[in-house]
């Protein structure tokens, strides 16, 4: 079985089943891939064209906002709100994972 956790969430990548604290999270194909990739690269800036690339498989140079539409629909889902994580958008650079204790300490990829 393989198992990523970071406290409250727990990604079972075998079951692709999601869950945070005791609650079972819904999430779409995408969406678990976005997650999955955010929850490996914790604390790490990821650009757009890099998650493009890694979660879509798009390497053209297109400008498209479906990063940002994904990304806005997992906080919903994980409920980041309610937790000790954030993705924040770090401005013409990408987004990272992070938990909001570390005081938002990022770094490049």
């Amino acid at each position: 079985m393989q198992l990523t956790t970071h406290e409250p969430y727990i990604l079972n990548s075998n079951s692709r089943l999601f869950t945070s604290g005791d609650k079972q999270v819904v999430l779409s194909k995408k969406e678990f891939s976005l997650a999955a990739y955010f929850l490996r690269n914790k604390n790490v800036i990821v650009p757009r064209r890099k998650l493009l690339a890694d979660v879509w498989g798009i390497a053209a140079k297109i400008n498209t906002r479906t990063v940002d539409v994904h990304v806005s629909r997992l906080r919903t889902r994980l409920l980041l709100s309610a937790s000790n994580w954030e993705i924040t958008c770090i401005y013409k650079k990408g987004y990272c994972f992070h938990e909001t204790r570390s005081n938002g300490k990022c770094e490049h990829q």
